[in-house]
């Protein structure tokens, strides 16, 4: 049973969506996440009360072997559809895991395609992004 740490936000769609994958999934490049719900911050006046998104997640360590290439890698299959064959033997689950998010990203005006969900948002891939459940990379927040 993994540690988990309360992860709290506004609302950021691209999140909600990697959350979704995450439950669906038994992929082990998404993190282990508990149930959502919705948290009440109060607010002294003149603030007022502020209600904000919570979920579960799993605690993840910051870095890991390869980090550097993880990232790039990422990077390249979300823009350019390249696979990096080094990555891909190192952690078969991880382009499956990539397409799952891949498909679930539209451009402005691209309409459903196979009956998938696509949503607006953009790629945010980055180190902070992709956190580490002992040596296997995770992805936390790779959409915005």
């Amino acid at each position: 049973m993994p540690q988990w740490v309360l992860k709290v936000f506004p609302g950021d769609r691209g999140y909600m969506n990697l959350y979704m994958l995450a439950k669906k999934t038994n992929n082990v490049h998404f993190p282990h996440v508990g149930r959502m719900g919705r948290l009440l911050i109060p607010g002294k006046p003149p603030v007022e009360d502020a209600s904000v998104l919570a979920v579960m997640i799993e605690r993840l360590a910051p870095s890991g072997p390869l980090h550097d290439e993880v990232v790039d890698a990422a990077r390249q299959y979300a823009w350019h559809h390249e696979k990096v064959d080094f990555i891909s033997q190192e952690y078969p689950e991880f382009y499956p895991a990539m397409e799952m998010i891949v498909s679930r990203v539209s451009q402005s005006g691209v309409k459903q395609q196979n009956r998938r969900r696509k949503i607006r948002c953009n790629f945010d891939i980055k180190q902070d992004n992709i956190l580490y459940r002992g040596d296997t990379p995770v992805f936390t927040d790779l959409l915005v």
